[in-house]
């Protein structure tokens, strides 16, 4: 009996041991995601891409993630297919203070966005598996609907049987909401969507978040500043199309943008 109770105290102190070695690894993308951009907006966007101006409720969110994993050995990987020439990413995340880890943006013979961004994730994964193979590994997947990301994160995970992987997707292309009948929700299974940090702290995965932060983010949801205001142009876009209006429909484009301040007033009522 003495035996069996010594073996469950070390098997326990094994437990303890093995979580506080647990592998904590953060991927994120950084325009649109931690970064406002615009990538919707098209030549329009360009203005938006050129400010560079952060999430910065995102930001938090990273900063305490970081803090909240500081027992486990945590690393944080920017993977953006941003050109290399168009900004120093490094430069930039220092300056906003987001946790450091390395930047990846895409240079000239990378190959298209899905191919860059699968494949230097993968092999990144792969590098931080290889250490410790019997290591815990829980890994945060951080991106948007602009392009590739749901694609990438969800094949990345299925592809290396990742048990411990969550998957954080930012709707700037407003097709993750149920906004209307009329509008299409397009969706990959396995990913959580959110429209605002204000949804984002509402995941499980953030319980951990302080009240300072809560406060912080609902502020700014009432004030309608907490999603870039260029992104109801993105869901006026959509509308016009499903209504196919064109340059001379006036009176269709006016109803496309009543619609759509409406979902957005309505939006802003939720919390």
């Amino acid at each position: 009996m003495k035996q069996f109770k010594q073996l469950i105290l070390l098997a326990l102190f094994l437990l303890s041991i093995g979580s506080s070695w647990a592998k904590v690894v953060v991927f994120s993308d950084i325009d649109d995601t931690i970064k406002k951009a615009n990538s919707m907006g098209g030549v329009l966007g360009a203005i938006h891409f050129f400010r560079k101006k952060v999430y910065k409720r995102t930001r938090d969110l990273f900063q305490e993630l970081e803090s909240y994993h500081a027992d486990d050995n945590i690393s944080f990987y920017y993977v953006s297919a941003a050109p290399e020439i168009s900004f120093d990413a490094q430069k930039w995340l220092l300056a906003h203070q987001f946790p450091q880890g390395p930047s990846y943006l895409r240079r000239i013979d990378s190959g298209q966005t899905y191919d860059y961004k699968f494949r230097t994730i993968r092999r990144l994964l792969h590098k931080e598996m290889d250490k410790n193979p019997a290591e815990p590994l829980k890994v945060y997947f951080f991106g948007d609907n602009s392009s590739k990301d749901p694609k990438v994160y969800t094949d990345v995970v299925y592809s290396l049987g990742l048990e411990d992987a969550h998957i954080f997707i930012r709707d700037v292309s407003t097709k993750a909401r149920n906004w209307d009948p009329e509008l299409e929700i397009e969706k990959l299974d396995g990913i959580n969507y959110f429209f605002s940090e204000m949804e984002l702290l509402e995941f499980d995965e953030f319980s951990f978040v302080s009240e300072g932060l809560k406060e912080r983010t609902f502020s700014e949801y009432k004030k309608k500043t907490l999603v870039p205001y260029y992104t109801q142009g993105t869901l006026v876009k959509r509308i016009e199309r499903i209504n196919q209006c064109t340059s001379r429909r006036l009176i269709c484009k006016s109803k496309a943008l009543l619609k759509a301040k409406k979902y957005w007033k309505q939006y802003h009522g939720l919390y």
